[in-house]
């Protein structure tokens, strides 16, 4: 009798994992508030199909900047969830108020994490939309113009809205090229530069800008304008005294090489190198280059500076001037006193 033998083969596989259920755009939305500055966004952040059970784990919230880079909303946010729709809603509050400068673009990064369970899988997913909202449009100033002919700065003038649709916190700014904003925060038409170099042409930066809510900004246009603090002239190249006469009369003689002449020369004399003591000052005319001093007197040592002058174009009352020459002194020199004979002895 033939035993025949059975084999069972038994094959053991493995559970089909389940393809996780879409996270679509129904499950997210978001909305954004110019006027308090706040953008909101709500998602669905639990969901099950009764075989897997998935949760949000990670979220970030960013918007496009200027730059066209994505950058976050904000870090302060409150948050409120509804139980029966099994969605949070999160609203930020301190937006960059540059978010609404254009057409609001936003993006969501979330993980939707599966609870524990060996047939379903997580996966991260990414939204980007964006918000049907209207631009701030921020104008830039107008009439944009700055002075070169004041010796003690340079004025800045423009005109301007001072408020946009619903805000009235517009203000402006403005810098000098390679510097710092000098001033913000000007709710005006004007400003004024006391701090620039004398007799160099500068650009002039001014920028409109928003104040928000929550101290945000979003900013305008730059308008750029050239302006100069009017400089004094060139100094005198040399200097040099001669004895006028016998009565300590001296000549004071300087050099100019420029081309075109001061608006006059400042001669100063004095009684020490400090030019402190005894101060006194004659004044030629741009076309001369000597002066004789008739107020010196005898064997009296004197010092004596040359500066070119001219006046700020606004004001023809206002001299600014160059530095001075090398200080040099001499001696007056005159006839020497008679001498007197009181008494003759003769041996």
């Amino acid at each position: 009798m033939k035993k025949i033998f059975l084999i069972l083969i038994i094959l053991v596989t493995a559970p089909t994992l389940i393809a996780q259920d879409t996270y679509n755009a129904s499950m997210l939305s978001a909305t954004a508030d110019q006027q308090t500055g706040s953008i909101s966004f709500t998602y669905v952040y639990t969901y099950t199909n009764n075989i897997c059970w998935r949760d949000v784990t990670f979220r970030t919230f960013e918007f496009k900047n200027a730059n066209g880079n994505w950058q976050a909303v904000g870090s302060s946010f409150t948050e409120t969830s509804d139980a029966a729709a099994r969605t949070k809603t999160l609203t930020f509050t301190n937006t960059d108020g540059r978010a609404f400068e254009r057409n609001l673009e936003l993006r969501m990064n979330l993980d939707w994490t599966v609870r524990s369970s060996s047939r379903c899988t997580s996966t991260s997913v990414r939204y980007t939309f964006n918000l049907p909202i209207i631009p701030l449009s921020i104008d830039g100033v107008t009439n944009l113009q700055a002075t070169t002919d004041l010796c003690n700065g340079v004025d800045l003038t423009w005109n301007y809205s001072g408020s946009i649709a619903n805000y009235s916190n517009k203000r402006v700014q403005f810098r000098r090229q390679s510097s710092g904003w000098l001033a913000t925060n000007i709710n005006g038409t004007n400003a004024f530069d006391a701090t620039g170099p004398v007799g160099l042409n500068q650009t002039y930066y001014v920028q409109t800008y928003l104040v928000l809510p929550f101290n945000r900004f979003a900013f305008g246009p730059v308008v750029t304008v050239d302006g100069a603090k009017a400089g004094a002239p060139a100094a005198p190249s040399s200097i040099f005294l001669e004895q006028a006469d016998c009565n300590g009369n001296i000549n004071i003689n300087w050099g100019w090489s420029t081309s075109s002449n001061p608006g006059d020369f400042r001669i100063e004399r004095a009684d020490d190198s400090s030019f402190t003591q005894g101060v006194y000052s004659l004044t030629a005319s741009g076309s001369d280059r000597q002066i004789r001093d008739n107020t010196t007197n005898s064997y009296q040592r004197y010092f004596y500076r040359v500066k070119a002058r001219t006046t700020c174009p606004n004001n023809p009352n206002n001299f600014i001037a160059s530095a001075p020459t090398t200080t040099v002194t001499l001696v007056g020199l005159g006839t020497p006193p008679s001498t007197t004979v009181n008494s003759v002895s003769l041996d």
